[in-house]
């Protein structure tokens, strides 16, 4: 030392000789991070230092953070450097750095490392200063004024995390800085252990810089947390303390439905937390735990609950307000039908809120079948024109009534009356007339007879009707006709067909006479239907006496040959002769 500081004086006196100064370069002191209680080593760099002979450097440091090691890796332009700390004194904390070139020729220093030295770190953050009173002189003992660039130890940590206090189900972070390189684990304490995180459900970012915790549960209340920083060594941070407020836990109502005009009361209770409990509701409703709310829509009320650390809850009722059914929209459908029509359809839009639909007719007969927009109605023979009204339906009531929708019911024609007309007529009469009183609603008369051979001419409310030759005795009825159908038939109406005599059979008797002959005797087999029988002499001087089955004839003096000939009669006519 005492060789040193004697060096150090001589340079000093050649200065004080000698003051003019020539172009400075640089001594640099680098920025480092240190681990704790590990060795730090400190590179002296230079750059551009034209000439020198000697050097004095004094660079001061916190002996609360550094303890002075020595140093090493001395550069081979400068040997014999000599590097210390005074052990007591005012310049304690400083480290001294001295060399002088026993040749005095001075040296070249273009770029590179005086010297290292070494420092055993204890924690936290120090700068490396050059002091004002360093000096470099060259060979000719003019001063080197060079650049000082100062430098910097400082921890592989660079902040620590903090303690938190958050509440349940919430997030928060546990954030490290730490100098540029350095990777991270993140580490819970368990007992006398500390286990690595890994990312879940719980954490994420467990190798980072920040640990996430996504969802405090409150099993997380009260542990505790540390990052293993790791650049050139590995550190720890600050161990921190994570607590975790219970949040309240609400009960509410569930949600409910109400008609509207009507209300309803809501409320909820919250329990744990911390203190007393704040309840505030939405919708306008402020603080309390039960309200009475009448909304006019469904509406939706959120009750929050906070407790004395700002931690809340928050839950939810839902009112339904059932509306009622809107107005009905027109109806379509059939507005003109008849008595005795069914299953007629009518329906209306579906109308909005109804559950169920309510249809009326101001009529009478008329039977509706349907509760939903779309109905069939029944009119009875008897039915009678009406409105057809609609409304929708719900368990809140009724909406208001469709406009009325006329439909007009044509009637059927009413009973017939009376036929009048010949009861009793002659197989093969023609344009024998009947008649019936006309018929109310009816624009046609449908005529029908029981009997055969009976040709009816006429749809209105008289006709006429031919019977054939053959026609045979029945019943005639007659009923109205119109577009919605028949009416009610009449009562029967009895005629009696009376037949025209058979044909007649063989005559017998003399096939032969005599002029001058008198009654001779001819018959021919009774005739069906007949009342009288016609004989009848082709030739002349024949006198036929009788009128029924069996006749005379007397034959005069002059008579002549000729054809007898017979047919019945009646009061129809004659039959078909012999």
């Amino acid at each position: 030392m005492k060789k040193l500081f004697f060096k150090i004086t001589s340079i000093l006196f050649f200065l004080f000789i000698n003051i003019s100064v020539i172009s400075a370069q640089q001594l640099t002191l680098p920025q480092t991070n240190a681990c704790l209680n590990d060795t730090v080593v400190v590179p002296i760099n230079f750059s551009n230092i034209d000439s020198l002979a000697a050097l004095t450097l004094y660079i001061s440091f916190d002996t609360a953070v550094l303890t002075y090691a020595g140093f090493n890796n001395v550069n081979s332009l400068t040997p014999g450097i000599m590097c210390g700390v005074p052990t007591f004194g005012v310049n304690a904390w400083q480290v001294v750095i001295s060399w002088v070139d026993n040749t005095l020729n001075g040296v070249n220093l273009l770029s590179g490392t005086l010297c290292d030295l070494k420092f055993k770190y204890k924690g936290g953050n120090t700068n490396l200063n050059f002091l004002m009173a360093s000096e470099l002189v060259n060979q000719n003992l003019i001063t080197i004024l060079p650049t000082y660039s100062n430098g910097n130890i400082s921890p592989t940590i660079l902040s620590q995390p903090l303690s938190k206090q958050i509440c349940e189900g919430s997030q928060t972070n546990f954030s490290v800085t730490a100098v540029s390189g350095s990777s991270f684990q993140w580490q819970i304490q368990n007992g006398a252990q500390w286990e690595n995180l890994q990312n879940n459900t719980t954490y994420s970012g467990t190798n980072t810089d920040s640990l996430q915790i996504l969802n405090a549960l409150s099993s997380l209340n009260n542990k505790i947390y540390r990052c293993v920083v790791t650049k050139l060594c590995s550190e720890y941070s600050n161990s921190v303390l994570l607590t975790v407020y219970p949040k309240p836990h609400i009960v509410i109502n569930n949600d409910t439905s109400i008609c509207i005009g009507n209300s309803v009361i809501i409320n909820g209770s919250g329990s744990t937390g911390t203190g007393i409990l704040q309840y505030n509701w939405n919708q306008g409703l402020g603080s309390g735990i039960a309200h009475t709310v009448n909304p006019s829509i469904s509406s939706k009320y959120i009750l929050t609950v906070t407790d004395i650390n700002s931690c809340f809850a928050v839950d939810s009722i839902i009112i339904i307000v059932n509306q009622l059914p809107l107005s009905a929209g027109t109806i379509t459908g059939s507005a003109t039908v008849c008595q005795g029509q069914n299953t007629v359809a009518y329906s209306v839009p579906v109308i909005t809120n109804a559950t169920s639909y309510i249809w009326a007719y101001s009529g009478t007969g008329a039977t509706i079948t349907g509760t939903t927009n779309s109905v069939t109605i029944s009119f009875s023979a008897t039915a009678t024109v009406g409105n057809l009204t609609v409304k929708g339906s719900n368990a809140c009531g009724n909406g208001v009534i469709s406009a009325n929708y006329p439909v007009t019911v044509n009637p059927l024609p009413v009973s017939a009356g009376t036929i009048t007309g010949s009861a009793t007529v002659c197989q093969g009469q023609n344009t024998v007339a009947y008649t019936v009183p006309v018929i109310t609603n009816a624009t046609s008369y449908v005529w029908a007879y029981s009997g055969t051979g009976a040709t009816i001419t006429g749809t209105t409310n008289s006709v006429t009707i031919s019977f054939s030759a053959t026609a045979t005795a029945g019943n005639l009825t007659v009923k109205g006709n119109n577009a919605c159908g028949n009416g009610v038939i009449s009562a029967n109406y009895p005629v009696t067909v009376n037949p025209l005599p058979v044909a007649a059979g063989t005559i017998t008797g003399s096939a032969t006479v005599c002029q001058g002959q008198n009654t001779v005797t001819y018959s021919v087999p009774v005739i069906t239907n007949a009342t009288s029988y016609v004989w009848a002499y082709s030739s002349t001087g024949a006198t036929i006496t009788g009128t029924t089955n069996s006749v005379t004839i007397s034959f005069s003096a002059t008579a002549t040959s000729g054809n007898l000939t017979v047919k019945g009669n009646n009061a129809c006519g004659d039959g078909v002769i012999s």
